[in-house]
């Protein structure tokens, strides 16, 4: 039995042409309504037909910015209308293999069924029979999907215990990474401290010298200072702790890039 469908709506006159046809129609056919929540589906419901709803977009005939979303409504509607054909043409086909089914009973007028000899008129136990019957093909999917589900734990399984295994090799990396922070602090400190010292001993022994000049003078004791020895002291002293100093600062560097 093919399935008509009709489509029409926003006023009686467009749907009671429809119902005439569709009276006509039904008993040859199967005959269904298509259209909006109007006066169409009050219609086509009390005369007993299947109704499926869907949203039409409609055109106000004024300068209104509403006119501009109707593409996209249209679209929407469209959309909804082939879903609902492709369902309907899916259940044609399943009535359409019934009616074969009940052509060949009827032509070899069966009166129970051939697989599970059950009497047609018992539907609740041919139903059952149905569902219950137990082939070969049906045993070997289940094989199949027991399989399947095994492989499926198996893999979970080796997956988590690669994962505990990551997990495990992460902690001794980070461990070994905060070992080896804290000995690169305990370095950089060390060699701060072994600056501060360094400048500590050279401004100590710059204010040695400045109070025994001051010691001499004041006692009337004055001693011939070699302007130029002292600037060759003054540079040895410089050039022996700039060198020191910047030697102290690379190691800083270099232990505060490795931290980074």
């Amino acid at each position: 039995m093919k399935t008509i469908l009709f489509t029409g709506g926003g006023s009686a006159g467009h749907v009671v042409p429809n119902l005439a046809i569709m009276n006509e129609l039904r008993y040859s056919h199967r005959v269904i309504y298509m259209g909006t929540n109007g006066i169409e589906r009050g219609l086509v419901e009390k005369a007993g037909y299947a109704f499926f709803q869907i949203e039409c977009p409609k055109l106000v005939r004024s300068l209104s910015l509403k006119n501009l979303t109707i593409p996209f409504r249209l679209k929407k509607a469209v959309k909804a209308a082939r879903e609902i054909l492709e369902k309907e043409n899916t259940g044609n086909k399943l009535r359409q293999i019934l009616e074969d089914a009940r052509k060949l009973i009827e032509e070899q007028q069966w009166k129970q069924c051939p697989v599970c000899h059950t009497w047609f008129g018992d539907s609740e136990t041919l139903i059952h029979n149905t569902y219950s019957i137990d082939s070969a093909e049906g045993e070997k999917l289940k094989e199949e999907r027991k399989a399947r589900k095994r492989k499926l734990d198996e893999t979970k399984d080796d997956i988590e215990r690669l994962i505990e295994d990551y997990n495990l090799q992460v902690e001794v990396i980070l461990s070994e990474i905060e070992s080896a922070i804290i000995r690169e602090k305990s370095l950089i400190d060390n060699i701060r401290k072994s600056c501060e010292e360094i400048r500590l001993q050279f401004t100590n022994r710059g204010n040695a010298i400045s109070q025994i000049i001051e010691k001499d003078q004041g006692q009337g004791i004055y001693v011939v200072y070699s302007k130029a020895g002292i600037e060759n002291w003054h540079e040895n002293w410089s050039i022996r702790l700039k060198a020191e100093i910047s030697l102290l600062e690379k190691l800083i560097e270099e232990a505060e890039a490795k931290i980074a």
